[in-house]
């Protein structure tokens, strides 16, 4: 069933199915029956074990593909316990239409960044950012509290204004850099 499904998704890439301590039964990277590898990002297993609801991983590099990826798992419960859980890789792309939709002014940079302060999407040169950690004095203002704004100074020298907002449920931040001169526009002349 999980080779049927996959190619309907075309931003998942692999579909899995393990064992509650993260044992490795089904892969779609693997032929049915053959043994496939058991989950290596073990944070998110740990956290649907504890809560048995759906858990959003952390981006990490498929070493198959060379894709930034992040797992999405669902439990499987059987007689209210924990049976197996279902796992749907993403692939990081995935999320750059979500940060360059409806986009009003090409300046501005909008993110979203992962519960380990991780890129997972950005609209301003992606290639160079996604994958990597937002940087320490970032992160710390980002988990300062769950939404603000605070000024900043963008990779690119680029002085702006930073609001975000995290998600509860993933600890995920979506984020936008303004300009600091659009800010100021007309007003600051």
């Amino acid at each position: 069933e999980a080779q049927r499904v996959l190619p309907t998704q075309p931003s998942w890439s692999t579909i899995t199915l393990c064992t509650p301590d993260g044992k490795g039964l089904v892969n779609t990277n693997y032929p049915l029956g053959q043994k496939v590898p058991d989950v290596t990002e073990r944070e998110s297993l740990a956290k649907i074990v504890v809560t048995c609801e759906p858990v959003v991983g952390t981006v990490r590099k498929d070493p198959r593909s060379g894709v930034y990826t992040l797992p999405i798992r669902v439990p499987i419960l059987q007689n209210n316990e924990l049976k197996y859980v279902l796992t749907a890789m993403l692939e990081t792309p995935a999320f750059s239409g979500i940060v360059s939709g409806g986009s009003t002014a090409g300046e501005w940079t909008r993110s979203i960044i992962d519960a380990d302060d991780v890129v997972v999407a950005r609209t301003r040169e992606p290639e160079r950012f996604v994958g990597k950690r937002a940087g320490p004095a970032l992160a710390r203002k980002l988990r300062s509290a769950p939404f603000g704004w605070f000024p900043t100074v963008e990779g690119e020298g680029q002085a702006g204004d930073v609001a975000f907002s995290r998600a509860p449920s993933s600890d995920w931040v979506a984020s936008v850099v303004v300009p600091r001169e659009e800010i100021d526009g007309p007003a600051g002349q």
